[in-house]
């Protein structure tokens, strides 16, 4: 067919428009097609499509039942990944890897340092939403110089004591992200010189030290977004260049050294375009480090402020 008489570039390149499930599929079309999947940029990793048909309780299916099905779909699905990531050794010719997965999976994945990898969005989220323990971002991630986007969720972000090398970086993400110590994520956030965008979401140290803080300092910074529920990790940025600010804080501070604050004194954000605050703070402790937080945005053109936010600070 005309279609097959294309040369495999081309064949490889539209491949990478689909999710890497029906990518694979088309090995069974013919030997021309057998290998043409090992052959694509894009890899598009995602379990949902493997729990869409569970049967429903209403049909008779107990909870036992569902749940040895998932278990039997998991176990396929995360042999699926590692039949895909086995040919596909160190994601060397690959630009954008994405991973969804809905159960805990051990990630066996390796890169090259020579790795092309452009783009890395994996969220692995454990039985009953909890955060897996069988999977860490490798530590060869901190390594890609042609990374530009970095979305995880769910697994631990390995140990970073050596350097990160990451001079392409312009979005991070990282939702539900256990680390190491506070200064893993500190460090993750300054040493990328592009950096951009910052989604930090529920991230929090493996143990609790209460003289630990997340402090970072990104010249380049310009959009930062914080959900952060933690009572026990003060947060320090500096980021004279931001532009675009989204803060979701309930806090409920238990020791004097649980401040929020940002760094560079009583300078205000000259660059800032717009605020949204939506804060919760303890009216037992003082309110100080609220309005100080509140007179460092007060240059913005545009501040939203939530009705907890204006309770906290007993405005009516």
């Amino acid at each position: 067919d005309r279609l097959s008489s294309l040369p495999d570039e081309i064949l490889s390149h539209i491949l990478s428009f689909l999710q890497t499930k029906y990518a694979v599929g088309t090995a069974v079309l013919s030997r021309r097609w057998k290998d043409l999947w090992t052959r694509v940029s894009n890899l598009d990793l995602d379990d949902s499509l493997v729990y869409r048909h569970l049967p429903p309780n209403n049909n008779g299916a107990s909870t036992e039942q569902i749940s040895e099905v998932r278990g039997r779909r998991a176990l396929v699905f995360s042999r699926f990944v590692d039949r895909v990531l086995s040919r596909h050794k160190n994601l060397d010719s690959v630009n954008r890897f994405r991973l969804q997965v809905m159960s805990d999976l051990r990630l066996k994945m390796e890169l090259g340092y020579g790795s092309l990898l452009e783009e890395i969005d994996i969220k692995i989220q454990g039985k009953y939403g909890r955060i897996s323990r069988e999977s860490q971002l490798p530590e060869s991630v901190f390594s890609l110089k042609n990374l530009k986007i970095l979305k995880v969720g769910g697994i631990l972000v390995a140990n970073t004591e050596g350097s990160v090398v990451l001079p392409n970086l312009k979005i991070l993400q990282l939702v539900r992200v256990p680390t190491k110590d506070s200064e893993s994520l500190s460090r993750l956030i300054s040493d990328c010189p592009v950096l951009e965008t910052v989604h930090l979401e529920l991230c929090y140290p493996l143990y609790f030290d209460e003289k630990c803080m997340l402090i970072a300092s990104s010249p380049s910074l310009k959009n930062l977004t914080i959900i952060h529920h933690d009572r026990y990790t003060p947060i320090g940025i500096e980021a004279p260049n931001l532009v675009h600010l989204h803060l979701h804080l309930h806090l409920q501070p238990v020791t004097p050294f649980t401040v929020l604050r940002f760094l560079g004194g009583s300078r205000v954000f000259s660059c800032l375009d717009s605020a949204w605050v939506d804060m919760f703070w303890d009216p037992d402790d003082p309110e100080h480090c609220m309005i100080e937080l509140l007179n460092q945005i007060s240059n913005a053109k545009r501040i939203s402020l939530s009705n907890e936010t204006l309770v906290s600070i007993n405005m009516p």
